[in-house]
């Protein structure tokens, strides 16, 4: 069914895309919420998710993996905040880039904490950082 609203979305119906606001709008909204940790922002975050899905929707090749390219789009981040060893963010801004807070490509977060020798990951035992989102 999602797969058949997202072929029609891409086509220009907005009754589908719609619904599959509908279908992911709640799930995104979790996704930005725990990035951001403010509800006004994560909504900004989702709207603005949305609304780059919309423009760039034509150019999602497999309709299958629209939830994970959505989310792609909802992170959207090229940095993070890393943070010392009471979890305060250090005011740096750190590139993604090569590390375990790339969210740019999908992949599960769980196998990235398990593979990471990441320092900002053993501080945190995790993820617990701020991303960086461009908006």
């Amino acid at each position: 069914m999602r797969t058949r609203l997202v072929d029609r979305a891409k086509g220009g119906d907005d009754a589908a895309f719609s619904e599959l606001v509908d279908l992911e709008g709640d799930r995104c909204y979790a996704i930005a919420y725990r990035i951001v940790r403010d509800a006004e922002r994560a909504q900004d975050a989702v709207q603005q998710a949305f609304l780059l899905a919309w423009r760039e929707l034509p150019r999602l090749r497999d309709p299958d993996r629209f939830g994970p390219w959505l989310h792609r789009l909802l992170v959207n981040a090229d940095a993070y905040t890393p943070v010392d060893a009471g979890l305060i963010p250090t005011g740096e801004l750190r590139n993604v880039a090569g590390t375990p807070f790339d969210f740019r490509q999908s992949a599960p977060i769980g196998s990235r904490i398990r593979e990471a020798s990441d320092a900002q990951i053993a501080i945190a035992r995790g993820y617990d950082h701020n991303c960086v989102l461009r908006g």
